[in-house]
């Protein structure tokens, strides 16, 4: 009997913060592959963090790169999210996606049903993961439910501030 990996793995290493972040989807383009092998299976990451947000996310891959010797994320920031979503459109009509992708809401249906990306659910039971979905925001994760069954990990969100616009006036 295979032994089932739990989000205290890989999963909730590389994304750290994703419980408590929500909303944009981090989406498996192909499998991870054997983790058993002797060098660090690279995990090739476009994201569309730019600015202050992109030094935060390269901390948060430095950070999971130095916790362990399995796996290696390879951050690599492709503009905002339509030129990252252009890019993996570009990378997957040639075969050379990339192994996860952040993609914004208005893209994540789009890229479902394409079935060019493998649900998070699915790839995590094919790997041996269990999540745990009440480990997420519920109003942000259910952005993603596809039939009632989560499509996409939340990764982060956009929240709106209300203000009193009284508030702003010299």
């Amino acid at each position: 009997m295979t032994e089932r990996k739990t989000n205290d793995g890989l999963l909730r290493r590389v994304l750290g913060v994703a419980g408590t972040h929500a909303a944009v989807a981090i989406l498996g383009l192909q499998i991870i592959g054997a983790a058993e092998a002797a060098d660090r299976v690279k995990v090739e990451w476009w994201n569309a963090a730019g600015g202050r947000l992109a030094e935060i996310t390269d901390q948060l891959i430095a950070d999971f790169n130095a916790s362990q010797d399995k796996y290696e994320v390879v951050g690599v920031g492709k503009g905002n999210y339509e030129e990252t979503m252009a890019a993996t459109i570009a990378a997957y009509r040639v075969g050379q996606q990339p192994v996860l992708i952040q993609a914004a809401e208005r893209g994540f249906l789009t890229m479902y049903s394409s079935r060019a990306v493998i649900p998070v659910p699915e790839l995590m039971e094919k790997e041996g993961y269990d999540i745990s979905w009440d480990d997420f925001i519920a109003p942000v994760a259910g952005f993603y439910l596809v039939d009632g069954k989560p499509a996409a990990l939340p990764f982060n969100s956009s929240m709106a501030c209300p203000y009193e616009a009284v508030q702003f006036q010299s």
